[in-house]
């Protein structure tokens, strides 16, 4: 049947057949490139998990507000401020920030990030105000953002000023912002209390009583004088021993009440007493204190498992536990058909004298009524966060490690080899095809039998042998660009010889004759006839070392130091003993894969001419 089929259709299918091959073959080919920048745009924790599509940030509700049309504003932390009412989104903005916190005040929300600083959102005029906080200039581990905890904020009685500053190691700065016009008025530094440098201090809770600012950290209570600025001593750190305080608030204008992870204190200010008052070890299974409020003489704290209150001495009121939020996955998928469950309470905001808003992971807050013990109502914010496309990974990635010098050393390194070989490789190749001499055809076998020698048996040789040079000359040679680049250009020299000597073969030796006849010398020869026509094959070569030499790791990883490691020594720096930053390990693997793939698309037709130079002899 099939003879029967017109050649020019068989033609055509098997033209299409061949078509449909190729391109298959191609996609096979690149998908490892495509797939590698695709996971440098994800997160480490995506990459780690093995998922394969770009995790969503958390949309965890940090605050919930009854606006006085009766609608509930719900703020995210995901940056996301979403407005409901009667069970249906009416609004939502999203300012797709990183470490949120949140605070009101009237018709004002206030919105701090690690990323983008301090947002100003005015619910009135919708309009937003953005004040760039200098978190970056003062830190001096340019990996910070990845490690902020989160942001901490407070705002004054009047809600004239705020402070914020960030949950990080080490990170002691406290900044004062008009609340009005978004300036910084001023900063206070907590280190300058520790003489020493190893104290590491960690900010994670700030509040307000009087004129003294009170900042929560894992070395106790620290009081900044907001009429001087002077920073006072810690307290506490006595009782708490070296625990972080988690939460911090004003019972009254004597009290504070803290925090830790299982353990409420409370401070009074007059005396600077701090005892511990109520625990969650001492209920029948341990829970974890995620959340604390104070308000109409008592104090709210949210668990991992129900709700607990006390009054202002630190005695057990009351002691909740129920299932209040629905069952739900990462993104606030109801699952179950609404199933209510327990979960961590987050967060605690009051809606009157009688119920209060219990915040949870994912979405999920519930209305509950403190004098009848029951859940009024529950409601579900079913918009995930945003898609988590991390554009940051590049600015880490020159952070991180100097990446930028690894680059440049990169470039001289295989740039510099790439030169020295093709210039040795090419008059020794074109040597060896015209001139001949006793033993030219054992050197040009020797040449190639160097390459069946495993490259990690020089290594140990080479080490020495640079060791003993340094010695005896006083020349340092070990971790030189001087160094490296005379090994590679040893190990690639016999190869290039080898495939260049192939090229100068096909030329016709006709064609030097008739230049010499013409008075050419040997030189003017090689110069003006042989070169030129071996120039694609000269390229080729090249391109294949500078590309076998931009990927070497193990010679770069002994040889060379600080100052000249290259692109895959950098990379080989993500992997650590404690933490794989595969993230930061793709991105560094786009960069360096693209100036090769110009390379090759630039020099192409070089290449491919190159690569069939000498197939067809005349």
């Amino acid at each position: 049947m099939f003879k029967k089929v017109p050649y020019h259709v068989k033609y055509k299918i098997f033209n299409q057949v061949i078509n449909f091959v190729m391109i298959s073959m191609l996609i096979i080919t690149l998908f490892p490139i495509f797939w590698m920048i695709y996971n440098s745009f994800m997160s480490n924790q995506d990459i780690s998990l093995g998922r394969i599509m770009m995790g969503r940030a958390a949309h965890h509700v940090i605050l919930s507000r009854k606006l006085v049309d009766n609608s509930i504003l719900l703020g995210t932390s995901d940056g996301a401020i979403t407005f409901y009412k009667d069970d249906k989104i009416i609004e939502r903005n999203n300012f797709k920030t990183f470490a949120t916190s949140m605070e009101m005040n009237n018709d004002k929300l206030f919105i701090s990030s690690g990323d983008k600083g301090l947002y100003k959102y005015d619910l009135l005029a919708k309009q937003a105000e953005n004040l760039q906080i200098p978190w970056q200039e003062q830190l001096k581990d340019p990996l910070f953002i990845n490690k902020i905890a989160g942001t901490v904020m407070t705002l004054s009685a009047d809600g004239s000023k705020l402070w914020l500053t960030i949950a990080y190691n080490n990170y002691g700065t406290i900044f004062e912002v008009d609340a009005k016009t978004m300036t910084i008025l001023r900063s206070f530094d907590v280190r300058t209390l520790f003489a020493s440098s190893y104290e590491k201090i960690s900010i994670s809770a700030l509040v307000t009583a009087g004129d003294i600012l009170y900042a929560g950290t894992n070395k106790g209570l620290i009081e900044v004088s907001l009429a001087d600025g002077q920073v006072k001593q810690a307290y506490g750190n006595d009782i708490l021993q070296g625990k972080d305080i988690k939460y911090l608030r004003s019972i009254n204008d004597q009290q504070l009440v803290f925090c830790t992870d299982y353990q409420v204190y409370l401070y009074t200010r007059s005396t600077h007493e701090t005892k511990a008052v109520y625990s969650t070890h001492s209920t029948e299974y341990l829970r974890v204190i995620s959340a604390m409020r104070t308000g109409q003489d008592q104090v709210y704290i949210g668990t991992s498992a129900g709700l607990v209150i006390l009054d202002n001495s630190g005695k057990l009121v009351k002691d909740i536990n129920g299932a209040w939020f629905k069952d739900v996955d990462e993104f606030g998928h109801i699952r179950d058909g609404g199933k209510l469950i327990e979960g961590d309470i987050i967060n605690i905001d009051f809606i009157n004298d009688q119920e209060v808003f219990l915040e949870s992971l994912h979405g999920r807050v519930a209305i509950f009524d403190l004098k009848e013990d029951k859940l009024v109502s529950t409601i579900l914010v079913d918009k995930p966060g945003y898609i988590n496309f991390r554009w940051r990974n590049y600015v880490d990635l020159w952070n991180n490690i100097d990446f930028g010098l690894y680059l440049r050393n990169s470039f001289i390194i295989c740039g510099l080899t790439m030169l020295i070989s093709m210039l040795l490789a090419t008059i020794t190749a074109y040597a060896l095809v015209r001139f001949p001499f006793p033993g030219a055809r054992t050197f040009s076998v020797g040449i190639l039998a160097t390459q069946m020698i495993p490259g990690v048996m020089f290594l140990i040789p080479i080490h020495i042998m640079f060791t003993n040079f340094t010695r005896y000359t006083g020349i340092p040679i070990h971790g030189t660009f001087g160094g490296i680049i005379f090994i590679y250009s040893a190990f690639f020299l016999p190869f290039s010889v080898w495939i260049l000597r192939s090229f100068f073969a096909a030329i016709p030796v006709a064609l030097e004759e008739a230049a010499t006849i013409d008075g050419c010398t040997p030189f003017q020869v090689f110069l003006k006839i042989s070169l030129p026509l071996a120039i694609p094959g000269v390229i080729a070569t090249g391109v294949f070392v500078f590309i076998v030499a931009w990927d070497e790791l193990m010679f770069a990883w002994i040889l060379t130091n600080a100052k000249t490691m290259t692109i895959p020594v950098g990379i080989r720096l993500f992997v650590g003993n404690f933490q794989n930053r595969f993230d930061l390990m793709m991105a560094a693997a786009t960069v360096a894969t693209v100036p090769v793939m110009l390379i090759f698309f630039l020099l192409q037709k070089y290449i491919v001419s190159g690569l069939t130079a000498g197939a067809v002899k005349e």
